[in-house]
């Protein structure tokens, strides 16, 4: 996470909110490296106190971890699978707590799949009663975009700040390119970049992809 900007972005983040709460989302929380990272971030910041954490992890495995680490924490801990729907839907497991599992498979898949519950980061929000995140951090193995669909509404009304999701191979597996999220996000009136480890680098609006 230091080399690969995610720290910075957890600093960043919490230097620039406002005071009060700051809700933050960490999606696809696996066994929850990132969000113990982002509440030492709060706690350096002096703002442990205002940081709301919610974070949501669909496998079993990996989520009993999750509780554990984030024991004693106040943290909202979900085990199910964001998407932009709500019912159930199939998880793909390579190993339990693999960073690989995902809502979709991969050709090197043995497994036989488990079926996790899904909901939308809309509907969360509303029954939870956010009314916006500073940062949504998303790393669902190529899910990624289809999580944004199902937060929509948020982006829609600009209550997201930051979103952070990660592009990799795995979203050939889901049908999805970097193209579909740029189109989606820039519609909705968000600036897209890259994150590096000192910068956010952003790219020009138009810029071919």
């Amino acid at each position: 996470m230091t080399v690969n900007g995610e720290s910075a972005l957890q600093h960043w983040v919490l230097e620039l909110a406002p005071d009060g709460a700051i809700h933050v989302a960490d999606v696809g929380a696996n066994v929850g490296l990132w969000s113990r990272s982002m509440l030492a971030a709060a706690s350096v910041a002096s703002r442990a106190d205002d940081l709301r954490l919610h974070a949501f992890e669909p496998d079993p495995w990996a989520y009993a971890r999750l509780a554990r680490a984030l024991d004693g924490v106040p943290a909202a801990l979900s085990s199910v699978a964001l998407s932009d729907r709500h019912g159930s839907t199939a998880f793909h497991v390579m190993t339990p707590g693999a960073g690989t599992n995902s809502l979709h498979p991969s050709p090197s898949a043995t497994a036989a799949p488990e079926t996790v519950t899904t909901v939308t980061l809309d509907s969360y929000a509303a029954r939870s009663n956010v009314p916006r995140f500073a940062l949504v951090k998303i790393d669902t193995e190529g899910h990624d975009l289809t999580v944004l669909r199902g937060a929509r509404t948020l982006l829609t009304e600009h209550r997201i700040a930051v979103v952070q999701f990660e592009y990799n191979h795995r979203w050939v597996f889901a049908r999805a390119f970097l193209r579909d999220a740029f189109d989606f996000l820039a519609d909705l009136g968000y600036q897209i970049g890259k994150l590096t480890q000192r910068a956010w680098s952003f790219i020009p609006a138009g810029t071919r992809i």
